[in-house]
């Protein structure tokens, strides 16, 4: 699977130098989608910085690729990155079956509805399916009301595990 980004945006693993910028975008999430998560932005607020270092080995950010004012027609060197979606993953531990979980999918509520979210999803898929590791696996879970994420997780190969929707997968 390709990952297939919408030309005005761009996909970029974190960085440990990027924990505050993470720190920023993940407690905003957790504010305009309190329901998305099994988080809230006061347990959050209170994770020491290192927790966010450690955090971003394995989170992308969605980023909204926009032309400083002023700038001429063309010119890269004024382009500017905003951060505008995430996603992330951990590896399950003690798995005889190498199985990931795909966690913290957001998108900003400007910027939905041009497939961020599947750009995202897909770029976790390439980072932990890589071809030739058999039986990995990628899981996930996801409000059983979320019908709209629920249908683009399908749509992207995952399938439900059970039958409210909350638990999905996708096989290598």
């Amino acid at each position: 699977m390709a990952t297939r980004i919408p030309s005005s945006y761009a996909i970029h693993q974190l960085k440990p130098d990027d924990a505050t910028l993470f720190r920023a975008l993940r407690l905003e999430a957790l504010a305009t989608s309190p329901d998305s998560f099994g988080s809230n932005v006061p347990r959050e607020e209170a994770f020491p910085m290192e927790v966010w270092q450690e955090r971003t080995a394995r989170t992308a950010f969605a980023f909204e690729l926009v032309t400083l004012p002023g700038s001429a027609p063309g010119d890269k060197s004024t382009l500017h990155e905003r951060a505008v979606g995430m996603v992330a993953y951990h590896w399950a531990e003690q798995e005889e079956t190498p199985l990931a979980h795909l966690v913290g999918l957001w998108v900003h509520p400007a910027h939905r509805g041009k497939d961020l979210g599947s750009a995202l999803v897909e770029w976790v898929v390439e980072q932990v399916l890589p071809s030739g590791i058999a039986g990995s696996r990628l899981q996930l879970e996801v409000g059983g009301r979320n019908k709209g994420v629920i249908s683009m997780y399908e749509r992207l190969g995952f399938r439900r595990l059970d039958a409210d929707g909350w638990s999905m997968d996708y096989a290598s």
